[in-house]
């Protein structure tokens, strides 16, 4: 059973994300430190003249929305004053990976710049150059949910956590185990969990805006949302929208989904609008109810005559088809 005291839960959770950072050897402080380091260096002049053309996004980016509109203010910028941080990567085979500057490169290969400032690191691994791309992302305050959440289950992927070779098993790892949390406690994770627990509690605690818990409970049902839908929501789609398209593409299809998607963005249509569309009856039975008015309509007209009744019955029957087929 759980502690029944909250404090002595807590002071569990402590021990347990203390022993996590005691044992890792590249903790998220230190990961820190050496970008707040480069970035220092950078800027002392020991960085490199670089042909922007060279240089190739990390494939270990998950960031795929970069505001237009910053990004116009950055060629001002850049264009006024020109590149005063110097971009930070690495050399891989014959071309250099980028580590942190995007925005920079984006504005410089725009801007047609001959040349970038760069600040070139040595000896860093794929493993390192991953976790310094993704803890660089999670420094922006402009990261949306969606970026977050990818950034740090890559992170934790990277890892090598227990059992955890996707981001989809890390998921489900960390919902399993704050449901044991939840309903037992600490002391009832098994050792592999414990261990899933630790790391990941000590990382996500320290570099998202909000708890360890939460992010579990919140964001990572983010990345179970077709993609089109979380590229939305990159670009401001708000996540009550998100879930109410997603329950309507479960009936629909995605097509009709993604159909509805631009619909709602468009018209710029509120919650309770959406809502409105989803509890409407169904067009495809309207037209099953329309389809069986012709059939009788039809049906009458084939046994001949009528009456002045029937064709007050059949007036009536046309004007409520011609309003079934409007609606």
């Amino acid at each position: 059973m759980a502690p029944k005291n909250r404090n002595t839960r807590a002071a569990l959770v402590q021990t347990t994300m203390t022993k996590a950072q005691d044992a890792q050897d590249n903790t998220v402080a230190n990961l820190r430190q050496k970008i707040a380091e480069l970035e220092a260096s950078s800027n002392s002049g020991s960085s490199e003249m670089i042909d922007p053309s060279l240089i190739k996004p990390s494939p270990y980016q998950c960031r795929s929305f970069f505001d237009p509109d910053k990004l116009l203010a950055l060629q001002a910028s850049i264009q006024e004053r020109g590149i005063i941080t110097p971009l930070v990567g690495r050399l891989v085979d014959n071309h250099y990976e980028l580590i942190a500057g995007e925005m920079r490169l984006r504005s410089a290969i725009s801007l047609g710049l001959p040349l970038v400032p760069f600040y070139l690191l040595d000896d860093i691994s794929d493993s390192q150059a991953a976790e310094l791309v993704l803890i660089e992302n999670l420094k922006r305050s402009e990261i949306s949910p969606v970026e977050e959440a990818r950034s740090v289950m890559a992170l934790l992927t990277s890892r090598n956590l227990l059992g955890c070779e996707s981001i989809s098993a890390t998921s489900q790892a960390l919902v399993r185990i704050k449901n044991v949390l939840h309903r037992q406690g600490v002391s009832s994770l098994t050792d592999e969990d414990n261990e899933i627990f630790t790391v990941a509690y000590a990382l996500i605690e320290d570099t998202t805006r909000g708890k360890w818990a939460s992010f579990v409970s919140n964001k990572l049902p983010l990345l179970e949302l077709g993609q089109y839908l979380q590229d939305a929501m990159v670009k401001g789609l708000p996540y009550t929208k998100a879930k109410l398209i997603s329950s309507f593409e479960k009936e629909h299809g995605e097509d009709a989904a993604k159909d509805f998607l631009s619909e709602v963005i468009d018209q710029n249509l509120s919650v309770s609008n959406i809502r409105k569309r989803l509890t409407s009856p169904n067009p495809d039975k309207k037209f099953e109810a329309a389809l069986s008015h012709i059939q009788i309509l039809e049906k009458n007209l084939h046994d001949g005559a009528f009456s002045d009744q029937e064709r007050q019955q059949l007036h009536s029957l046309l004007k409520s088809l011609i309003s079934s087929l409007k609606n």
